[in-house]
């Protein structure tokens, strides 16, 4: 069964017409980008509104508009090309004559300490002020990636990550514009200041997890592990530090490159971050949380916690009153207590996980916030987790070879190499590179 382009005619109603159509009159024609085919919007240049898709179609001659969607960046690439007698491959890549590939470099990378695991530099490139924004993970081992992009201004954000969160950052804006003469743009990671962060107890003890956020940005807050680090940009900062039974502290300081390190002493207090995570709620619902005497916030599997929760990372011990409420759902009513029983040594916070369906009946309270499992069996890349995940396979050249996402999920057998893996779930995102060996 062959996918065949529609044979448009002209017809009057006052004319007779024998219609006679041969398979001779049409034509092979391949869609590809990087050597792979790639699925395309098409229709005639004069009838622009009668569209069909496919990778490869039988096309009749004419004159033809094409567009497609570049596998990383999500950018339209059209171009028009025309169909005369025989078969054709489009590649978009030398079709496309408006777009460039553009190297984005990060320079001075051996600044990073050796002992962060799989640090990465996720660009978010965006074309005007209000377009679609795309990520560019680059490894930071490698230093560099690629990205397809038309003539036209961009913006960006670069944030620092590691696949074991040990960098505290900040998002870093830029914007280049490209033309026929760019070939790179190029980030260097020597205009930030590095130092190591140590959090320690009243004994002097490292801790090991914890939870950090910039200038009381809640949307910065993330969990850490240690050894952290912090790259900043030289200027005033305010680094607020939560953790499991101590007293929420920040502390002030302009970042210089001359910090050999930076500490923070952590004393002894009723005090702890709290999550509160319903289990069984459906994909793409949101669930609001709210707490007596402490604040709200929303969850959703997708998109996990959403709002200030920076009122949730300095719960004093008590007894309180919650209430959870989601379309479709009936309210959940239930109490939590907050105290160091519910909380084992060397934990960071305390998570209350609870059932929509039935109610607080049951509640467990863990240690641990969970983590993505991201592994290769053989030529194929493994990824586990608990809820729904989103993932994006590259190749260190910054070329997206696959999509994921479930719960348990697994890629097709990919070719020998080096991949960074981009994972998300509602407890954060984790960047992993996996060696596919011969």
């Amino acid at each position: 069964m062959y996918r065949t382009f529609p044979l448009w005619m002209e017809l009057t109603t006052d004319q007779d017409k024998q219609i006679s159509i041969r398979t001779s009159d049409f034509h092979k024609v391949s869609f590809i980008y990087d050597n792979q085919p790639i699925y395309s919007e098409i229709s005639l240049q004069e009838y622009p509104n009668g569209k069909m898709n496919g990778k490869e179609i039988y096309m009749p001659d004419g004159n033809y508009h094409a567009v497609a969607r570049h596998p990383v960046t999500g950018i339209d690439m059209p171009c028009d090309f025309t169909i005369n007698g025989e078969e054709r491959i489009i590649d978009y890549e030398t079709m496309v004559k408006d777009f460039k590939t553009i190297v984005i470099s990060l320079k001075n990378t051996d600044l990073i300490p050796s002992d962060i695991e799989a640090p990465y530099a996720n660009f978010s490139i965006t074309k005007g002020e209000y377009e679609v924004t795309f990520d560019l993970p680059i490894d930071l081992k490698e230093g560099s990636g690629t990205v397809f992009l038309p003539k036209d201004t961009f913006t960006y954000l670069v944030r620092l990550g590691s696949a074991e969160n040990q960098i505290i950052t900040q998002y870093i804006s830029g914007s280049f514009k490209v033309t026929d003469d760019l070939q790179e743009v190029v980030f260097d990671l020597d205009t930030l200041c590095i130092a190591p962060l140590k959090v320690k107890d009243e004994s002097g003890n490292l801790l090991p997890a914890f939870y950090t956020t910039m200038n009381n940005s809640y949307w910065l807050l993330k969990k850490q592990k240690s050894p952290s680090y912090v790259m900043l940009l030289p200027s005033m900062w305010r680094l607020n530090v939560f953790a499991a039974g101590y007293e929420p502290t920040m502390k002030r300081f302009v970042m210089k490159k001359t910090f050999s390190e930076i500490e923070v002493d952590l004393k002894k207090a009723e005090i702890f971050p709290v999550f509160i995570i319903p289990e069984d709620l459906e994909d793409w619902k949101t669930a609001q949380i709210q707490v007596e005497g402490v604040g709200s916030y929303s969850y959703s599997k997708s998109a996990g916690f959403s709002g200030n929760m920076l009122p949730f990372m300095k719960v004093s011990a008590g007894t309180y009153n919650v209430t959870v409420s989601a379309d479709g759902y009936e309210t959940v009513q239930g109490q939590i207590v907050v105290d160091r029983s519910m909380c084992p040594e060397g934990s960071s916070e305390i998570i209350y996980k609870f059932s929509m369906e039935n109610g607080f009946t049951g509640v467990q309270q863990t240690d641990a916030v969970e983590t993505l499992d991201i592994r290769n069996e053989g030529k194929q890349i493994v990824i586990d987790s608990e809820t729904d995940c989103r993932a994006q396979i590259y190749t260190l050249s910054g070329v997206c070879v696959t999509h994921l996402q479930g719960k348990n999920i697994r890629s097709e057998a990919l070719a020998p190499g080096i991949y960074l893996v981009l994972a998300r779930n509602a407890q954060g995102t984790i960047s992993r590179k996996i060696i596919i060996g011969h």
